[in-house]
């Protein structure tokens, strides 16, 4: 079986990603992310054919079991990359990584 997560995640990760710190609660956690803080296109929660443009960013599912969190686990914290913070609203499962919707923290 050929390894995805780390034959393709791992490589396009170390290019493209950035570091970000993860904080759930009191504790923090040092992760790579994919910034897509531009803007993804999302399918609007029970609304049928409706899809709205929301900052995002996108982390390794292997990363988060290594952790030992689910997708569950990761909405209402904060991530923090680049230069700013922002509260994870929801989280979009994509097979091998998860999709984070954010919004800025104040």
């Amino acid at each position: 079986m050929i390894d995805f997560d780390t034959l393709v995640l791992g490589p396009a990760y170390g290019t493209f990603g950035q570091p970000a710190v993860l904080t759930l609660g009191q504790a923090s956690f040092d992760l790579t992310v994919i910034d897509n803080t531009r803007g993804v296109t999302v399918d609007e929660a029970g609304s049928i054919g409706v899809q709205t443009i929301r900052p995002a960013a996108d982390v390794r599912r292997s990363d988060m079991t290594r952790l030992g969190f689910t997708a569950r686990d990761l909405v209402d914290g904060e991530i923090a990359f680049g230069d700013t913070s922002w509260i994870i609203k929801t989280v979009l499962e994509q097979g091998q990584e998860l999709r984070l919707i954010l919004i800025q923290s104040s």
